[in-house]
């Protein structure tokens, strides 16, 4: 008896140690291939990570290229200083045997594209010739293009081996349930035929590895009170095993998560700091652009109104990059604010044609514009629709032919969506261009030719329209010219009644200008603590208007000064030294002596919340600097002031 006994339990004994090999041999299996997949996983993420880091070098370099100034340069040192924690992720994944030989070539092809960098700075450090640059930066695009298309086929590949990885592990899994269910039933078999001889150590065996699997599925601190040197201590080392993996694991998915913190802070810290940078790059321009401005109504020769024109020119055109360069951080941390309404499309073109005809004549380019129908409306911001169709329109004059021509037209399909395409007749683009020109940074033929631009409006442009829940194609061949679409959600029609826009509520007017006492009477309250923007602003009304204007550089002071001369408009500042610009708009509208007069807010700050926010407060408009004087004019004229400019 006691033989059939000890038979009966030998059996299912033996039967419970096979099993628990093949499930350690599983286990090894497991980790062998969890291995290889982590370590593929780390080099798709470090490839990326390094494709980006290029791109701010590339970035970088260009900058410095283009312009000399070595403040441009400081994304190729960030992307110098990333590139070696890059380069340490990517040596740890050449320890798996796996990945080695991808993680080695990754390596050294970023280490190719670094020194390629590297030369190129050292070449305009160098004072090269324009020439040679341009070579060089042009062998640099090679590269990148290269580079981008290896770590595309080398992340193609390496996710392919994660698919395996990850399908095997799915068996590997499914394998490890069969197990443990043979297990549990053959420990079951094993302890009812052992009863009478095993019963008090095998039960409380059980219950003990019973409580260690509870701990472990709870993420609990595991207990072992036996050692017999028997099956119960293998499976007590699996889950110990279990217990290390479910650890590690633990750690892995911390430090991913430190990690994407530690990249959206690194995020809000560039955001920031392009904020900065745009005040205090407006700052400067406003003084270029606003001084500039008063020399073009003056009393110039042809010389200095040519040299003039220049400055002006070179100035916008920085306020502009300034402007795309901001519009484009913000579509990335997708910050951007829209106001979705009812837009007529034909008035929207119709604005943007009057802007733009005047740089289409200088080359002769005839513009036909074919949106005729008022009624017709997208639903967009007006401001943005606006502004990727002055996108479309200047690339479109930039990149035409001389005395060549642009058509613009306007269709719907249907109920659904509105279309807006303009066409034009320029040099066309190649099949590679049109793959390449919605990336930011890309200037394609502008890089042959003397247009200026970063290579920003049409990533920000295609961006836009993809927030208003629309799109951007462009369909193109060489010598041909292109054909750009803009394709917007349709909007119920717009009657024309409706779409007349309704005069600013009426404000205190001027004192009509119609003596020089009465002149006189006319006052302007400037607050602004910077001295050659209150040198600026006075010298445009004493230049326009015959008028000398109040100042004050404080928040209080301002305030003591609209309330002892109760000033017909005052221009205010956002940023004073000692309170906000919309603080003193406050306590302006909260006293009853003060709170009729207009207010134009006046600040380098252009983040379109603080614009609406400090129009809600009761600002009459916001203009941002660089001042635009024609702008200020005509923002005098709507508050109903019938005076006349001085005479020149």
């Amino acid at each position: 008896m006691r033989a059939k006994g000890l038979l009966l339990i030998s059996l299912p004994l033996a039967a419970l140690v096979i099993v628990v090999s093949f499930s350690f041999l599983l286990q090894s299996d497991e980790r062998s291939t969890r291995a290889v997949d982590q370590a593929a996983t780390i080099v798709d993420s470090a490839a990326t990570a390094m494709l980006v880091t290029s791109l701010n070098g590339e970035t970088g370099t260009r900058g410095y290229a283009a312009t000399g100034d070595t403040s441009f340069l400081e994304p190729y040192y960030q992307a110098v200083a990333a590139r070696l924690g890059d380069d340490r992720a990517l040596s740890a994944a050449a320890g798996t045997a796996g990945v080695r030989g991808t993680a080695l070539t990754l390596i050294k092809a970023f280490n190719q594209r670094f020194i390629h960098l590297r030369q190129t700075r050292e070449l305009v450090a160098a004072h090269g010739s324009r020439a040679t640059i341009d070579t060089q930066l042009r062998a640099g695009k090679k590269l990148e293009d290269q580079l981008r298309a290896e770590v595309a086929t080398i992340i193609g590949r390496e996710s392919a081996v994660a698919t395996l990885g990850n399908d095997r592990i799915a068996s590997l899994e499914r394998w490890f349930t069969i197990a443990d269910l043979l297990g549990l039933l053959l420990g079951l078999l094993a302890a009812v035929a052992g009863v009478s001889l095993f019963a008090s150590g095998v039960t409380r065996r059980l219950n003990s590895t019973a409580k260690n699997a509870e701990r472990l599925g709870r993420g609990e601190p595991l207990v072992f009170q036996y050692s017999s040197g028997d099956d119960f201590d293998r499976l007590d080392d699996a889950l110990r095993q279990a217990e290390d993996q479910l650890a590690l694991r633990s750690r892995e998915i911390s430090q991913s998560r430190d990690e994407t913190v530690e990249a959206l802070e690194l995020n809000r810290i560039k955001n920031e700091f392009l904020s900065r940078t745009s005040h205090e790059l407006r700052t400067p321009l406003n003084a270029i652009l606003g001084f500039s401005q008063l020399l073009e109504m003056s009393d110039l020769d042809e010389a200095d109104r040519d040299s003039n024109e220049q400055i002006l020119i070179a100035g916008r055109h920085l306020l502009s990059l300034i402007n795309d360069i901001l519009d484009l951080s913000r579509i990335e941390s997708n910050e951007v604010r829209l106001s979705l309404e009812p837009v007529s499309v034909a008035s929207v073109v119709g604005d943007v044609v009057d802007l733009m005809r005047p740089l289409a004549e200088q080359r002769g380019i005839t513009i036909a514009n074919e949106c005729a129908n008022p009624s017709l409306a997208a639903q967009s911001d007006r401001q943005r629709f606006k502004q990727i169709l002055l996108n479309l329109m200047s690339n479109a004059v930039k990149y035409n032919r001389p005395h060549g021509a642009i058509a613009i037209e306007c269709r719907t399909d249907g109920d659904s969506t509105v279309t807006v395409t303009i066409s034009d007749t320029g040099l066309g683009l190649s099949a590679d261009d049109l793959e390449r020109i919605f990336s930011p940074f890309e200037r394609l033929q502008a890089m042959q030719t003397e247009v200026e631009g970063a290579g920003i409006g049409l990533a920000v442009s295609a961006e836009l329209a993809k927030a208003m829940a629309g799109r951007i194609s462009v369909e193109s061949e060489p010598g041909k010219g292109s054909k750009f679409t803009l394709e917007l959600p349709r909007a119920p029609d717009i009657s024309i009644e409706a779409g007349i826009a309704l005069r600013p509520p009426a404000r205190k007017p001027f004192v009509e200008a119609t003596s020089a006492d009465t002149l006189a009477t006319t006052k302007v309250l400037y607050i602004e603590d910077n001295a050659a923007n209150l040198q600026l602003v006075q010298m445009f009304f004493e230049r326009r208007y015959s008028e000398t204007i109040l100042v004050a550089q404080t928040g209080q002071l301002g305030l003591q000064l609209a309330r002892e001369h109760h000033p017909d408009v005052i221009l205010l500042d956002r940023h004073l030294p000692d309170q906000l610009g919309g603080e003193v708009l406050d306590q302006l509208r909260a006293d009853p002596r003060t709170a009729d007069i207009p207010v134009i807010m006046i600040s380098a700050d252009a983040s379109p919340v603080t614009v609406k926010r400090l129009l809600a407060k009761g600002a009459l408009a916001y203009l941002t600097k660089p001042i635009d004087f024609s702008a200020l004019e005509a923002l005098l004229g709507a508050l109903e002031a019938p005076r006349a400019p001085k005479a020149s």
